[in-house]
Order: C-alpha cells, then structure tokens, then sequence
C-alpha cells in the first residue's frame, strides 16, 4: 500500500494564496498630517513671507500730541522672507530577467514578483518618510543632520580588528535614538534615556562617522550591514565592512563622537544630513541658529517648547497644566489653535493613569478608534490626537495643521522619463526602477506649533 511519503515526489505543492507580512504598516501621524496643505511648485526653491510685527507708530496722545509735544513717531509693519529647499527622496527595486520570467510563467508562483515588489516599495517609501517626520534640522549637535538614527556608546563596541582582518562581528551599544540628546544630566536633555535601537532594522546598511564626515560623504567613515538586534540591551550586532584599508570601527570616528546613519550604495554614501524636514526640530533648537533662512531667536517664528525633565535631566509624569499650557501659549503668540496633538502610543497609558489618580472625569477620551490610535483631548476646543509608532518617547506634538505645508517640487511617481518604468541595466539580464519624489515639509507658521517633552514613560515597547 502506497503513502502519501511514497508518492510525494508525485504530488504537487498547494500554495496558499495571501502573502502574509509580519510587520507594521501603521503609519497614523503621517497619513494624517498628509492632509496639510500641499503647494506645488516649480523652479529652485519656495520663498515664504511672515509678518513679525505691529507698526510701533500707535499710542494715547492728549489734545496737544504726546507729553513733551508732538504725535507718535510713523511707523511700518515689519515682514521677513524665508525659503523652502527641496529634498530628494528615491526608493529602487532591482530583478532579474529570469525572476521576472519565471513568477509570470509559473502557475506556482504567490504572484508577479515585479507587482509585489512595486507595491510593497511605495509602502517602505512611506516608512521612510514616517521616520523623517520625526527628525529636525538641529538634531545631535548639527544643523541640517536629519537623517542620524543613533550615537555609538562611549566605549560601546567589542569585537576587534581593522580592514582585510576576519574578526568576529562587532557589537555595539547606542545611545540617543534618532540623534535626539538621551543622556546629558540636565534639563538640557530632549529624550528619555531608552529605546536606542528603535530606528534601526536587521538588514539595514549603516555608515559610522562623526558628524563632519557624514556631511561630507565617504572619507574616513566605516560601515557595515546589521545582522541582529537586541532591544533590551540596546546593542547591534554589525557585519563590519573587512575589504583591505576599510577604516577600523570606532566610538570616535574622525576625532568626535560616532553616530549612525543609514548607508545608501557600496561606498559609503549616506542620508544623514539629506532627509526631508521633521518635527524633531521643535525638540532641539537653540538661539543662535536659523531655520528656512529665519532666525529662531522671538517669539515670532520660535515654537512653543516646554520640558518636564528636571534640573537633573529627570523625566517626570505627564501633568494636565503642562499640557495645557502648552495649547494656550501657542494660541496667546501666534492667534492659531492647536488642531492635532500627536504622541508615542506609550503616552495614551500615561494619560489614562493621570486621569484616574487625578480623578479628572472631564478629561476621559471622547473618542476611541481602533483601541489607542485616536483620542480626544480638551483644552477650549477639542483636538484630535493620535498615537504612531516612530513618535519619539516622552514627547507630545501640539500642531496646527494650517502652520504646515508639504512644499512638493516632484509628486511621488515611478520615473519613466524616457517612457519605461523597468529600464535595463548595461550588459546585465538585470531591470530597474525607481520611485521618486523631490519636496520638503515646510512650516508657514513655526510658532503655531509646539511640543512639551521630558515625560515619563514606563511602558514602551523597546
């Protein structure tokens, strides 16, 4: 009697049809700051215009003029000018002529690779850019490094050797997730002190360099692929890059401390100071430095910044003053109301234990999608808050929505300038595509949003 063992070089395959993902594809903050305003616009950059102040040439005279004689001094309305850039943002795929032959010809196969990998590629665009919506332009100490995922531990790494070497692989501790100031003991600190790996994959490309290095491309940096995480112990395990005169990895790199950035070819070329604009900017900015060519020096472009982190560089819980404070200052300086608030899903627990220590029954959520997602917070009028993955810790985003503009140069689209979206690559059975897009996020109005940071968290995730 024949079994099904016996006869199973016989027996076909059946292939489930539904191609099952393991990973999130939430994306709440960016689907719904996606709606702001969406300028297009050609040529070398978007100039901005903001009024900063009243005509000085209004007061209270008597009959006679002024004490002393005379009318008010004439005055003018004061404006400034500022600019948008756009930024380049590109997303590949690459498959061989046989790959794409063999998944259109096979009755086997889950589906036409070369759909799957087009559609799957504008999601992975979208968490890229819900990645970027978090970075600012004066992250980890620099101006303009929006792309660092993270900063090499002093005396973070073991596993040894430099170029041409065979050491085992190098594990490496970090600090300052997203490049944001996790570990300064004082109230200068911008982050809590946890989650350093949250910004990086398995499989990722990472250059290593200071921040000069980064900035300036290849020289001096090294690099490698990323084959393991540990989320607990905040650790990477590196595949170093062992080619004969690669630089040997460091903490320091270049004479200053190492951050990481995501590579994006073989030699070392990285994002770090070339991503799209973010939030993270309301998080870590300092008088002295400018932003869309306007300084951030008065309370007419400066957004509204409030810190729970102790003079020590404490976290301390989330308090309804704090947060309300926040939503009237925005509203007092620049006439705008805060219409979204936008935190890390850890904060919704915090909140919730406030209200219920507090006693606080006004303030329980009016609205709840989707389990935490979306809340509704009270403070003169509702406003809507959502919660998404990539949102800093210890942080809540209060933003006016009409203060925000996506200044897009080139929509999102697959280049096929000469007609072809799959274009062939020279001397190879091998085809391409890329999916492009030139914009930057642009803030019309920087003092109609704010932030208020240093909050306890004690249920994240990493």
């Amino acid at each position: 009697m024949a079994t099904t063992n016996d006869i199973s070089n016989l027996l076909q395959e059946f292939y489930e049809q539904d191609t099952v993902q393991t990973f999130s594809d939430e994306f709440w903050a960016h689907d719904e700051i996606q709606t702001a305003k969406n300028l297009r616009w050609d040529g070398n950059q978007v100039k901005i215009h903001i009024h900063t102040g009243r005509n000085a040439g209004v007061a209270a005279a008597n009959e006679s003029g002024l004490t002393g004689g005379g009318l008010p001094v004439a005055g003018h309305q004061k404006t400034q000018q500022g600019q948008i850039n756009r930024k380049y943002v590109y997303g590949r795929i690459s498959l061989t002529g046989p790959a794409i032959y063999s998944a259109k010809s096979s009755a086997n196969a889950f589906m036409d690779v070369l759909d799957f990998e087009m559609e799957r590629l504008t999601r992975d665009v979208i968490s890229a850019q819900s990645f970027h919506l978090y970075t600012g332009s004066a992250m980890a100490g620099g101006v303009g490094f929006n792309g660092i995922r993270a900063k090499v531990q002093s005396g973070g790494i073991s596993g040894a050797g430099t170029g041409g070497s065979t050491p085992s692989p190098h594990v490496i501790t970090l600090e300052h997730a997203g490049g944001f100031d996790s570990t300064t003991a004082s109230a200068a600190r911008v982050v809590p002190d946890k989650g350093a790996t949250r910004y990086l994959r398995v499989g990722d490309p990472v250059v290593f360099g200071s921040l000069a290095q980064l900035a300036s491309g290849t020289s001096g940096m090294a690099k490698g692929v990323i084959t393991d995480i540990d989320r607990t112990l905040e650790t990477i395990t590196l595949n170093p890059d062992l080619t004969v005169g690669a630089p040997a990895l460091s903490d320091t790199m270049g004479g200053a401390p190492a951050y990481v950035a995501r590579g994006y070819d073989d030699v070392g070329n990285n994002e770090a100071n070339l991503c799209p604009t973010g939030l993270g900017l309301l998080m870590n900015f300092s008088a002295g430095q400018s932003f869309q060519g306007i300084d951030y020096a008065g309370e007419d472009w400066a957004p509204t910044v409030s810190s729970r982190f102790s003079a020590a560089g404490a976290t301390q819980a989330l308090q309804l003053a704090g947060m309300h404070k926040v939503i009237q200052n925005i509203r007092e300086i620049s006439g705008q109301k805060t219409d979204l608030m936008v935190a890390h899903p850890s904060m919704i627990n915090e909140y919730l234990n406030l209200i219920e220590t507090t006693g606080n029954i006004q303030y329980q959520p009016l609205k709840a999608t989707a389990g935490y997602d979306t809340l509704t917070f009270s403070s003169g009028s509702p406003v809507k808050w959502i919660f998404d993955n990539d949102c800093p810790y210890g942080a809540i985003f209060f933003l006016n929505k009409k203060g925000l503009m996506w200044a897009v140069n080139r929509p999102w689209g697959w280049e096929k300038t000469d007609g072809a979206v799959l274009r062939s690559v020279a001397n190879r059975d091998e085809f391409t595509a890329r999916y492009v897009s030139y914009y930057d996020l642009g803030f019309k109005q920087l003092n109609s949003q704010g932030v208020l940071k240093g909050i306890t968290t004690s249920s994240t995730h990493f």
